[in-house]
């Protein structure tokens, strides 16, 4: 697991856990983080991604690691499929006892 060490906005040290870490076939590797675009601008959501920048630029001074966020714009063609989206899963259970493991074949 990448943790990162944060100071968020009461001051306090805190530890952070990116979304997640994609490994590319060729290669290369991305942190994404996934929000809903209206939260990019929480004070909370900038600390973590800017501490996750740094620690993959400064521990991995070899490789160029990229941090993303992945938005509903980046998912969804139009707020029209996004909001259909949130209204089917509406209610739904997806705690880890429900969870489904994928391997990549499954995809």
């Amino acid at each position: 697991t990448l943790t990162i060490p944060y100071i968020d906005s009461k001051g306090l040290t805190t530890q952070y856990i990116p979304d997640l870490l994609v490994l590319f076939k060729d290669g290369n590797i991305c942190v994404w983080e996934i929000k809903p675009a209206a939260m990019l601008k929480d004070y909370d959501v900038q600390a973590k991604a800017k501490a996750c920048r740094t620690y993959l630029r400064d521990t991995y001074k070899d490789r160029t690691i990229k941090y993303e966020f992945i938005t509903e714009n980046k998912l969804f063609k139009n707020t029209k499929e996004y909001t259909d989206f949130l209204n089917s899963i509406k209610g739904k259970d997806f705690s880890k006892k429900n969870a489904h493991s994928f391997s990549s074949e499954t995809l």
